[in-house]
């Protein structure tokens, strides 16, 4: 039996039933806005201070600081939907 390419039309109707299920969850459950700065605290090197204020002012993500093997100073924050 020779490789046959999916059906496009089914790809598309599969494409618009995970849209609509994905707006439905939306309005569902809309997502949260911008989470309110980290507090800074005083166990944060100058270094990370600064590294996290300027994430937080140019970038919508989210930022946390952490110790890293890798020397990041800032880890971002992925939520998972």
């Amino acid at each position: 039996m020779a490789f046959q390419p999916p059906n496009n039309n089914k790809g598309q109707k599969i494409l618009d039933e995970l849209y609509q299920k994905k707006q439905f969850l939306l309005m569902k459950n809309p997502p949260p806005a911008q989470p309110p700065p980290q507090q800074v605290n005083d166990t944060m090197s100058p270094n990370q201070r600064t590294a996290l204020q300027h994430a937080q002012q140019t970038s919508p993500g989210f930022y946390i600081t952490q110790e890293s093997s890798y020397g990041n100073l800032i880890i971002p924050v992925v939520p998972r939907f």
